[in-house]
């Protein structure tokens, strides 16, 4: 999996040769695996991500002028975290932590 930077993902989208060719390949290549991919489990390790702070620095970015965007902030960023090829990290953390809680439960019953 690569977790794309603020930047990166603002450059894929306006300007994609400001990458490097490494770069544009690398993210090219996880794109692809993860489309590929069939089993579930390793389908949830591939792929691109952004962290949800990525989305706060979106909106605070396009509501002071730093980016331009079509439409409002809100459906830019909405919009942005619903992109099929992009996974939310969140999503991932939030089920990570919740199987670290169940983890934790049984080890104190049986430990």
């Amino acid at each position: 999996m690569i977790l794309l930077d603020t930047h990166v993902l603002i450059w894929m989208a306006s300007d994609p040769k400001r990458l490097s060719r490494n770069a544009r390949e690398a993210i090219r290549r996880e794109r692809e695996h993860h489309e590929l991919e069939r089993n579930k489990d390793a389908r949830e390790k591939t792929g691109v991500a952004i962290s949800g702070i990525t989305l706060w620095e979106l909106a605070w970015l396009a509501g002071n002028g730093r980016i331009q965007v079509t439409g409002s902030v809100e459906s830019f960023v909405r919009e942005t975290a619903s992109r099929s090829w992009l996974s939310l990290l969140l999503r991932r953390l939030r089920l990570l932590l919740s199987n670290c809680r169940r983890a934790f439960r049984k080890t104190q019953r049986t430990g």
